[in-house]
């Protein structure tokens, strides 16, 4: 799978894992996506359906592309929650007292990640170790209860990747949750809600990521820019989002340079209570 297509399908798992809304101010549906439709610049299409168990958790996706979302059941146990998917084997996610995550381990052990966490309840630390050869550390900053950026350092590599999220500023559509995680541009896949802390509240709408330090004369860099575009519904569930992923490159004592641009659909179905 390309790295566009991992992005895109990554960046928008917790749009529908997170759609139960309710604002502060004004009552609205409870409501749950249940379907899901992915066109990635109109090449692959996929469909997924969505299942809940009795106490509202994701049971199950059953997808016809896993390229656009992952197939698989969960298993929660008291500390552990068990992703059984269908190609990459099971996602393991293992739980402190307060249920959060502080281990996973996805594609069958090959990439572990450990989690730490700041006073008021957001990821601080991931911690990032890709079978024995590389380990890369993030650290998260936030800004009035989003994540503003998350600086990954690898030191086998000396490498820098610096992601910089933008929100919406607007008090509209002020959600209690976010629609796309930011903690979905590292490699983690599949962000489940409630298992990793708080969780960036406000609509996220772009995100930069930059190789290395784009700002030096004698660095080869790239940067990736992730534009997120919403239609909304009466009840404020996003029915609509298009992804729009642009890459650039950097040669030593040049200006950045476009490579390409991708564009990807997706259409939400709900459930309301």
């Amino acid at each position: 799978m390309s790295r566009i297509l991992l992005m895109l399908v990554c960046t928008f798992c917790t749009l529908f894992f997170n759609s139960c809304n309710k604002d502060n101010d004004v009552d609205i549906a409870q409501c749950k996506v249940v379907r899901l439709v992915g066109n990635f610049e109109d090449r692959v299409k996929g469909i997924a359906t969505i299942e809940y168990d009795s106490k509202n958790r994701i049971s199950r996706i059953n997808s016809t592309q896993d390229s656009v979302l992952r197939s698989f059941t969960a298993v929660y146990e008291k500390k552990r929650v068990i992703l059984k998917t269908k190609y990459d084997g099971d996602f393991t996610y293992d739980l402190d007292g307060s249920g959060r995550t502080v281990r996973a381990s996805i594609y069958r052990g090959d990439v572990i990640y450990t989690f730490s966490y700041n006073s008021e309840g957001h990821v601080a630390t991931v911690t990032e170790k890709y079978r024995t050869q590389h380990e890369t550390t993030y650290t998260l900053t936030y800004n009035n209860g989003n994540l503003s950026t998350m600086t990954g350092i690898t030191p086998v590599w000396n490498n820098k990747r610096v992601f910089v999220f933008e929100y919406a500023g607007d008090d509209k559509h002020n959600y209690d949750y976010n629609l796309a995680e930011p903690l979905s541009f590292i490699q983690l896949r599949d962000i489940i809600p409630g298992l990793f802390g708080k969780m960036s509240k406000g609509r996220l709408v772009k995100v930069t990521e930059d190789s290395d330090d784009l700002n030096a004369s004698n660095i080869y860099g790239q940067r990736f820019i992730t534009e997120f575009k919403y239609t909304f519904d009466a009840d404020r569930n996003a029915t609509n989002v298009v992804i729009t992923n642009s890459s650039y490159g950097k040669t030593p004592g040049k200006d950045l340079y476009h490579n390409w641009t991708t564009t990807t659909n997706y259409q939400l179905s709900y459930k309301c209570n």
